[in-house]
């Protein structure tokens, strides 16, 4: 049977709380009754100590007269003494009580024999007690020596602290009554407090319990700002992430479903209609299928990089020496088709980036940019450092693909970063899809974005937007934001005035531009 953490959590607090309060109520009652014990004792040394100063003189007091005997000595100051209350005076003759004094008549002496009788046999001078009819009796005996009496005398003082140690039970009776009236106070109010507090986890237990991969979109109603309170907040915020993951899963899935399709119908069918007889027939048949199998290989390749983007891995980063990156880029990319290859601009200096998946990206967007432009048509590859702003945000390093085809139809700018996104017209077979997405992951990666600056008829700039960390600070102090890799970057779209640009960074001395140098390419 499952117990809740509020009724455990309201029983061991109820628990320790009694332990504590049963203990102190022991330490109270031993203190309590050590300080009557001390006390009946001091009262009791008092009433000898007067005895002993009264009887030793040579003269009564009272008489003025010499002492006659143990019998006066006794008589006369058993008397004369005034006890207190609960106090009774004796006087023993011989082991004979000859005379009593009390405040009060509690006890009947002549009827407590056993209790005379402890105290004849207790060796005095000392302090004991013995047991009577009315409760514990606490005494303090002193023989009395008169050398010319021969007769054993003894004054004995007691105290009745029967009722002393009676108030004392009664105080600890009242206090457990108060006891018990603060651990049921305590156990109510812990068990609302508790109720209130642990509500957010009780949400999230029913949440989790309602929660399959079918529906995650419940989330937990969370006010306050103590830990569990945060508890839920995470939680929601968890939820949000697995929601998106899994809506993520469908989509790749169905996207995936749908472009593997395509490529296994063509080779079916084609297959199907084959011809083995004929020569020619297999020939292209052939070519038609391994080229179908390139372009599934690809896509296969595309994914396995998307997949990859999700892990904390995926990107690298080291020093990277910004104008090198550029060079090296338009390098490569300008023998990958007759195009009118330009340098837009060089920044100079050296940041953190994995310089595979950077490059991997630009080569990607020149490679786009070949697609939708006709040969001897401008491509320019450029780089940037961009001065932080009054808000807190940091400098960036802008490193961008620009070319003078027809651009992006402006239907087409907020679906043609999502997986198997593409422009309206686009042939299918013209790529898998997934390449402006995996650029969008890498700039996510980095804790950047993508920026499409875009002139239908014109041309288009597609531009990787990162953080520029310099590249001696150290890995811990690196803080890569969460961006969703689907949409638009910044999340809320350039500003009208133009987020960049880039014609500020293109260099005012031709199309190739100078180089930080001094050299031209």
């Amino acid at each position: 049977m499952t117990r809740s953490v509020r009724a455990q959590v309201v029983g061991a607090v109820v628990l320790l709380l009694v332990v504590g309060l049963a203990v102190s109520a022991v330490l109270s009652y031993v203190v309590q009754y050590n300080d009557v014990d001390e006390r009946v004792a001091r009262e009791l040394e008092q009433e000898v100590q007067e005895f002993e100063t009264l009887a030793s003189g040579p003269l009564n007091p009272v008489t003025g007269e010499p002492w006659q005997g143990v019998d006066e000595v006794l008589t006369t100051l058993v008397t004369t003494l005034a006890p207190e209350e609960n106090q009774v005076l004796l006087g023993f003759v011989d082991g004979r009580l000859v005379t009593v004094q009390e405040s009060t008549e509690r006890i009947d002496f002549e009827d407590e024999t056993a209790a005379l009788a402890d105290i004849v046999a207790f060796p005095a001078p000392g302090i004991g007690s013995t047991d009577t009819s009315q409760g514990r009796l606490a005494f303090a005996a002193v023989p009395v020596v008169d050398p010319a009496d021969g007769r054993d005398a003894l004054f004995v003082a007691t105290y009745l602290v029967s009722d002393e140690y009676a108030e004392v039970t009664g105080t600890i009776r009242d206090r457990a009554v108060v006891y018990g009236a603060v651990v049921v106070v305590v156990a109510a109010v812990g068990w609302l407090l508790l109720g209130r507090l642990l509500a957010p986890l009780a949400a999230l237990r029913d949440a989790a319990a309602s929660i399959d991969d079918q529906d995650l979109s419940r989330r937990i109603d969370v006010e306050g700002r103590d830990e569990v309170s945060d508890l839920g907040r995470r939680f929601n915020a968890m939820l949000d992430r697995l929601e998106s993951a899994f809506a993520s899963q469908r989509d790749l899935l169905n996207d995936v479903g749908h472009e593997l399709r395509t490529p296994v119908t063509i080779v079916r069918g084609h297959l199907d209609l084959l011809d083995a007889d004929d020569p020619t027939d297999v020939r292209a048949t052939r070519e038609l299928v391994l080229d179908e199998l390139d372009r599934m290989s690809r896509l296969v390749d595309d994914l396995i990089t998307l997949a990859k983007s999700e892990r904390p891995d995926f990107v690298r980063p080291g020093p990277v020496d910004v104008t090198v990156l550029t060079d090296e880029v338009l390098e490569k990319v300008s023998a990958v088709a007759p195009r009118s290859w330009r340098l837009d601009g060089l920044a100079a200096g050296t940041v953190l980036l994995d310089r595979e998946r950077v490059t991997q990206a630009l080569v990607q967007l020149a490679a786009n940019a070949v697609t939708h432009t006709a040969p001897h048509d401008e491509i320019a590859i450029g780089s940037a450092r961009v001065a932080g702003d009054d808000t807190g945000a940091g400098d960036r390093v802008l490193l961008w693909v620009r070319d003078t085809g027809p651009g992006v139809d402006p239907d087409d700018e907020e679906h043609i970063f999502r997986r198997f996104g593409r422009g309206t017209g686009e042939d299918r077979g013209s790529g898998t899809g997934l390449g402006l997405a995996i650029v969008q992951a890498i700039a996510v990666a980095h804790g950047g974005g993508v920026v499409l600056e875009n002139a239908p008829g014109e041309g288009a700039t597609f531009v990787l937007d990162l953080p520029w960390v310099p590249a001696g600070q150290p890995d811990e102090d690196l803080e890569v934001p969460h961006r969703p890799v689907d949409g638009p970057y910044p999340p809320e779209g350039p500003p009208d005035d133009g987020a960049y640009d880039l014609s500020l960074y293109r260099p005012p001395h031709g199309a190739d531009g100078p180089r930080p140098d001094g050299a031209h390419r």
